[in-house]
C-alpha cells in the first residue's frame, strides 16, 4: 500500500517549488517521522518539461546513495500533482552562511570553506559515478552546482541538494540541448557555448566556489549576462595571489587547474580535486565536521542543536518550525530593539554613567534618527538602520538623505532591488549629488560586480572632482581588481589632498604586489604610525618584511595582525606558511596549523 504524507508547515520556497515540513502516516494512524515534502507551485502544474525535470530530480537523486547526497524517501501523486519526500535537514546553505558570516562581518575560515567543498564535492563525485541496475554509467551532471545548492547542518554534514536541472544519459532531461540554465557565475565554457557537457562543468563550478572564498570576489564579472559570458569564454582569471598574497600556492594552482578553460585541463574527476586539497597544509588544512557544525550554530544560533546536544542541554527549549515569516519578523523586532538603543546611544553620547534619557522611535526627531540610522550602519546593523531610514522617508518623502541611508541598509541586508529603488528615488531628487553614485557603487561591489561598481565611482569623481575621498575609494576598488597601476595613481592622487592611514596600507600592499618591496616598507610604517592599531598594515606589513627575507620581522608582523583582529584568517594562514617554510613554532601555532 502506498504511503501517505500530511503536509504541515511550508519551510522554504524558491522559483519552482515549495518545501513543506509534513510526516508519513503509518498504519493504524500513527505518525512516522518528519521529513521534507516538495512540490510544484500550482501554476507549473500544466507545463510538461517542468513536471518532467521535476520528476527527473527525484529520479536521478534516488540512484545516488551517499552521504553527501540529499536522501529521496519516496515520489508519489497527490491527485495529479506529483510529490518528493525527501529526508529533513536542520542547518543552512551554504549560500546562506556565507551571507550572513559577510554581514557580521566575519571571515569564514579557510578550513570550514575546504571541508564544505570537498565533503559537497565527494557527494557530487558519487553522483558522476553512479550506475543503473544493469551496472551501466548514468553520467550524471549537475549543472547547477553553487552555493545553494549544498547544505551544511548543525552536525557539520554537507549534502548536495536540488538535482532539478541535472541530466544523466538513462533520463530524457526536461531541458533542452544548448538551453541556459543555472546560475550564469559558476558555468563553464562549454555549458555557455551550448556543447557537449559532462562532470567537468561540475568541477569548473567547484573552481569557482574556491576562488570566491581565496579571493573574495567572483572569477568572472561583467557589467551585463553578455559579458560575464565573453570573460568565461575567454578563461583568463587572475591568479589568487595576484589579490592576497597570503594564499598558499599549492592552493592558487588547484583553484587556477579547476577553472581550466579546456576541460581536458581540469581535473579528471572531483575526487582528485579532493585529494589534492586534502594535502594542503596549515589553515588551509581541512576542519572536522564537528568544526563545521559549531561554526554554522554560531551564526545561527535560533536552529535547533544536534539531537545528542539536545538531550543533555539543561535550559534548552529549541526553536521548533521557525517559518520565513517568523523569521523576518524576528528580524524586525530585533531592528527595532537596535534602533532604540541607538537612538539611547544619541541622547547620552559624551556622557558618563547611566543613561538619562530614552527616546523612542516613534518619538525621535529627524536629527536623532538620522544618526541612529548612520550609527546602526557602522555596527553592521542593518535592520535596525532601515527602520529609521523608513521612518525618515515617510516624514518627508523628499529627504534625499533618508533614501541613500535606506540605500545603505538594504545593500547591507543584500536587498539588492530595494536598494536600488531607494537609491533610485535619491538620485532622481538629487540628480549631481555624488553621494549617491557612491552608495550604488558599495551596492554593486556587494553584488561581486567591480567594473559597473567602479564606473559609479567615477560618475561621483566627475561630479566630485575635489574630493579626495573618493579618489581613495577608487584606489581600493582597483586594487581589489589588480589593476595595480591605475590603483597606485589614485590612491598617489587622493593622498597627495589628505593623509589617511588605511589608505597608505592600500597603497604599501599595491607596491609590495608590483615588486618594489622598499617603497612598500616605508609606506606601511608611515600608516601604522598613524593608526599603530590597524591590523592590515601590520599583515601587509609581514608579507613586505618576508619578501625582504626578514622572517622574524614577518612573524612579529602577522602575530600582531591576528591579534588585533582575530576575525580575519589571512595573518594566520600566513603564519602557518611560514612555519611550514621554516619549520620553526610555537606549540600553539602548531596546534592551529594542524594538517
Amino acid at each position: 500500500m502506498p504511503k501517505t504524507y500530511c503536509f504541515g508547515e511550508r519551510i522554504a520556497t524558491g522559483g519552482m517549488a515549495e518545501i513543506y515540513r509534513g510526516q508519513a502516516k503509518l498504519p493504524g494512524g500513527a505518525l512516522g517521522p518528519q521529513v521534507a515534502l516538495k512540490r510544484l507551485h500550482p501554476h507549473l502544474l500544466d507545463d510538461r518539461a517542468i513536471v518532467q525535470m521535476f520528476l527527473n530530480e527525484a529520479r536521478i537523486t534516488q540512484r545516488v546513495v551517499h552521504p553527501n547526497v540529499v536522501r529521496i524517501l519516496d515520489v508519489l501523486m497527490v491527485g495529479r500533482e506529483p510529490v518528493i519526500a525527501m529526508e529533513l535537514l536542520n542547518g543552512s546553505s551554504f549560500g546562506d552562511l556565507r551571507t550572513v558570516a559577510a554581514e557580521a562581518g566575519r571571515h569564514i575560515p579557510l578550513g570550514i570553506i575546504l571541508r564544505i567543498l570537498c565533503e559537497a564535492c565527494r557527494g557530487l563525485d558519487a553522483a558522476h559515478r553512479a550506475v543503473d541496475g544493469a551496472g551501466v554509467p548514468l553520467r550524471i551532471v549537475h549543472r547547477d552546482f553553487t552555493p545553494d545548492n549544498i547544505h551544511v547542518s548543525v552536525e557539520g554534514h554537507i549534502k548536495v541538494i536540488d538535482f532539478g536541472i541535472a541530466t544523466a544519459a538513462s533520463f530524457r532531461s526536461g531541458t533542452q540541448p544548448g538551453t541556459l540554465k543555472g546560475k550564469i557565475f559558476y558555468m563553464s565554457p562549454e555549458m555557455i557555448a551550448g556543447g557537449a557537457v559532462d562532470h567537468r562543468a561540475d568541477i569548473f563550478a567547484a573552481g569557482v566556489m574556491l576562488y570566491e572564498q581565496l579571493c573574495g570576489r567572483r572569477p568572472f564579472t561583467g557589467q551585463s549576462t553578455e559579458e560575464v559570458f565573453a570573460r568565461i569564454a575567454e578563461g583568463r582569471p587572475r591568479a589568487p595571489r595576484s589579490f592576497d598574497p597570503s594564499v598558499p600556492e599549492r592552493l592558487e594552482q588547484i583553484c587556477l587547474r579547476a577553472l581550466a578553460r579546456n576541460p581536458a585541463d581540469r581535473f579528471r574527476s572531483l575526487l582528485e580535486l579532493i585529494r589534492d586539497i586534502e594535502k594542503v597544509r596549515g589553515t588551509a588544512g581541512v576542519a572536522s565536521a564537528a568544526e563545521v557544525g559549531a561554526y554554522v550554530r554560531g551564526l545561527f544560533p535560533a536552529l535547533p542543536l544536534p539531537v545528542e546536544e539536545r538531550r543533555t542541554h539543561p535550559l534548552l527549549n529549541p526553536v521548533r518550525g521557525r517559518s520565513f515569516s517568523r523569521l523576518i519578523l524576528g528580524g524586525v523586532l530585533v531592528g527595532a530593539v537596535g534602533l532604540g538603543a541607538a537612538l539611547r546611544y544619541q541622547t547620552s553620547e559624551g556622557k558618563r554613567g547611566a543613561l538619562k534619557t530614552f527616546v523612542q522611535p516613534g518619538d525621535a526627531t529627524v536629527p536623532q534618527l538620522r544618526r541612529a540610522a548612520q550609527r546602526m550602519l557602522t555596527l553592521g546593523q542593518g535592520t535596525g538602520a532601515l527602520t529609521a531610514a523608513v521612518q525618515l522617508t515617510d516624514r518627508d518623502p523628499a529627504d534625499v538623505e533618508g533614501y541613500l541611508l535606506q540605500g545603505r541598509a538594504e545593500t547591507l541586508l543584500r536587498h539588492g532591488k530595494r536598494a536600488e529603488a531607494a537609491l533610485g528615488k535619491a538620485q532622481t531628487l538629487a540628480p549631481g549629488d555624488a553621494r549617491v553614485d557612491v552608495a550604488r557603487a558599495d551596492l554593486l561591489e556587494a553584488q561581486g560586480d567591480l567594473p559597473a561598481a567602479l564606473a559609479s565611482l567615477n560618475q561621483a569623481i566627475q561630479k566630485k572632482p575635489e574630493g579626495w575621498e573618493l579618489l581613495l575609494r577608487k584606489g581600493e576598488l582597483l586594487s581589489s581588481r589588480g589593476l595595480l597601476e591605475p590603483a597606485a595613481s589614485a590612491l598617489k592622487a587622493g593622498l597627495a589632498h589628505h593623509p589617511d592611514a588605511r589608505a597608505e596600507a592600500e597603497l604599501g600592499s599595491v607596491r609590495l604586489r608590483q615588486g618594489h618591496n622598499s617603497e612598500a616598507l616605508m609606506l606601511l610604517r608611515l600608516s601604522l604610525k598613524q593608526a599603530p592599531d590597524l591590523a592590515v598594515a601590520h599583515y601587509f606589513l609581514g608579507a613586505t618584511l618576508l619578501a625582504l627575507g626578514d622572517f622574524k620581522g614577518a612573524e612579529r608582523a602577522y602575530r600582531e595582525a591576528d591579534h588585533l583582529d582575530p576575525t580575519d584568517a589571512r595573518a594566520l594562514t600566513a603564519l602557518c606558511e611560514l612555519q611550514a617554510r621554516t619549520g620553526k613554532s610555537s606549540s600553539k601555532l602548531s596546534a592551529a596549523c594542524r594538517p
